[in-house]
């Protein structure tokens, strides 16, 4: 009974970052990918260039995005600004939504401690 339930919860977990639909799932996600975008150098990587809306429309406007967080994430914010000028209002939009919710994990687990040490576990 108990490997099914952590089961379900792993399934729960899965499906939260796959939605994005809890602080723990958002900060786990936010984390991974920025760690992947620190980790690869993407001016190195030759990737092709397969933006939908730049071949339909001739213009995207989140084009570079990924190279700006990159080079943010590697401390080049001039060269971020030079990829994409929107790095300036998306990177405050991140990082308030990962310290919103660290603060709500964080409240979370001292309301438990505190329960528990009420009990007397």
């Amino acid at each position: 009974m108990e490997i099914l339930l952590s089961r379900n919860k792993l399934k729960d977990f899965v499906f939260q970052c796959l939605c994005l639909t809890s602080p723990e799932a958002r900060v786990v996600v936010f984390g991974i990918g920025m760690f992947v975008l620190f980790a690869l150098d993407l001016t190195k990587t030759g990737l092709p260039d397969l933006c939908l809306w730049e071949r339909l429309l001739g213009y995207c406007p989140p084009d570079g995005t990924t190279r700006a967080l990159n080079a943010l994430l590697r401390g080049n914010l001039l060269l971020a600004v030079e990829y994409n000028k929107n790095i300036l209002l998306t990177t405050p939009i991140i990082v308030g939504i990962l310290l919103k919710d660290l603060i709500k994990i964080y409240k979370r687990i001292t309301a438990c401690q505190k329960i528990k040490s009420e009990r007397g576990c």
